[in-house]
Formats: structure tokens, sequence, C-alpha cells
């Protein structure tokens, strides 16, 4: 369980300092149709810090999942599926480092898979839902979040989809 201090900008700021590294990350979004980047739903990114984790809606309302490692490796990934539909959406992203495997469902329904993944060699801190550490916040996330959660492991389809039927656990 976290704890959230609203950092202004309507986004919060995990307080506690993560044990382990996520595995995999669950939102219940609405992204809108803009074009350009829609912004951070979950990031500590900001160039001070050693390790960065992103969890992004990019250019054509694509998820992206970001990693910055402290020993100087930068890995990320983009799905191709638009998100711009101005409708609540459930995604859930899974980093698979075991099977070297990156997934990513919508609605329950696996879009895209690839093999490989990485992992942050760090625990990274200071992670903010709805932006990210800049001082100016320019990533902040242009639509609305209904429901954020993140797992140290790797959620399997059927809960995926039991989460989006039901809402995450």
């Amino acid at each position: 369980q976290q704890h959230f201090e609203d950092v202004g900008y309507g986004n919060y700021e995990i307080t506690k300092k993560l044990e382990v590294m996520p595995q995999t990350f669950e939102a219940e979004i609405l992204v809108p149709s803009i074009d350009g980047r829609i912004g951070c739903v979950f990031s500590n990114y900001d160039a001070g810090l050693d390790s960065a984790i992103s969890l992004d809606i990019v250019d054509g309302g694509k998820v992206c999942l970001y990693y910055d490692t402290a020993n100087g490796y930068t890995w990320n990934r983009v799905v191709d599926y638009d998100l711009r539909t101005g409708d609540w959406v459930h995604i859930a992203v899974v980093n698979d480092q075991e099977k070297n495997e990156f997934i990513c469902y919508v609605d329950g329904v696996k879009v895209d898979t690839t093999i490989s993944s990485t992992y942050a060699d760090d625990i990274a801190v200071n992670f903010i839902i709805g932006g990210d550490n800049r001082p100016d916040n320019s990533s902040y996330f242009k639509g609305r979040i209904r429901s954020f959660a993140i797992y140290s492991d790797v959620r399997t389809s059927a809960e995926i989809e039991a989460d989006f039927a039901n809402g995450a656990d």
C-alpha cells in the first residue's frame, strides 16, 4: 500500500520508496483526441535522478514504457495502438524480465507482445501519478486517470482480464 501527496497540477507523489521494481503497470484512463504527447501516467523522470521509469501516452495516443537505468542504459517500448477514443480504457503493461517479454493489454485483451524487456538496476523514488518530476511538469497527463496500480510481479492475462472486468485489486 502506498501513500500519496498532492503536489499540484492535478498529480500526486508516492511518498514511500518502492521496495522492488514494478513488473506490471495498470491504469484506467481517458485519453483525449488531441495531437502530440498526452503525457505521463506514472513517472519519476528528472535529469537529476539516477534511475527513471515512465509510463507515458505519447504521440498518436500510443502507450510507452520507458526505463533509464543508473548504469546509463535506456530502454523503451512503444505500442502501436491508438488510445485516443475519448472513452475510458483499461491498460496493462507487463515487463516480464524472467521471460524477456514486454506485453501490453487494452481492456483485458493482449494488443502487443515483444521479446525484449529490461530491469532498472536501482530502486527508483519520487514517483508522480499524472506527471513527472521536472520543475515545469511539462509532461503532465492531459487526459484523466481513474485508477492506477503497480505490481512487483508479472500479472497473468487472466488476472488482467479480471482487473478490467472488476477493477484492479
